[in-house]
């Protein structure tokens, strides 16, 4: 898998740029409703899992492709159910950190396929960690909190996810040329 992954990177680095800008958009609009926020969220979500699910398509033939399958339709589950259900907005913290979980799950059984062939590999794990952690603090949060005190949770873990992934997209990139070289 990681052959088909390294060839690859580019569209991991555009997944990267995608969680970088909606970090940035969740502090650019300082007056957004919680129902733009969650369609903010939608959005990125769905082209966040059609850009993995074309990685996935991209490498179905290898072993562990069950592992970025199972990514991509956490991530276009999530941001479909978060764009066609309005009852979201009341408890979109529970939703988000339920999704943080399952984003958590889904980096570490990435992480761990990738595990066999590439040793060192650090972005998967700490991605899932924050993860983790961003979805703890979610369920300590209370249901009724708004925009302006979730953008300071969510904005700053895109941008973490975003960095995670420019660092994994390098990896790979170094992979890519080695493997052309050699």
């Amino acid at each position: 898998m990681l052959k088909a992954l390294a060839v690859n990177w580019g569209w991991i680095v555009f997944r990267a740029i995608l969680s970088a800008l909606y970090g940035l958009a969740v502090f650019l609009f300082p007056g957004m409703s919680m129902v733009s926020f969650v369609l903010l969220f939608g959005l990125y979500a769905v082209t966040d899992g059609v850009i993995a699910l074309a990685i996935t398509i991209d490498v179905r033939a290898l072993s562990g492709v069950g592992s970025l399958l199972f990514e991509a339709l956490v991530r276009i589950g999530g941001g479909l159910f978060a764009m066609s259900s309005p009852r979201i907005v009341i408890t979109f913290p529970r939703f988000f950190a339920g999704w943080a979980i399952l984003t958590a799950v889904a980096d570490a059984v990435v992480a761990i396929v990738l595990r066999r062939e590439l040793a060192g590999e650090w972005p998967l794990p700490f991605a899932s960690a924050v993860s983790a952690i961003v979805a703890v603090l979610l369920l300590l949060t209370p249901n009724t909190v708004g925009v302006p005190e979730l953008k300071w949770l969510v904005g700053p873990y895109a941008m973490i996810l975003a960095a995670t992934q420019f660092a994994l997209a390098r990896r790979l990139r170094q992979l890519a040329e080695e493997m052309q070289a050699g």
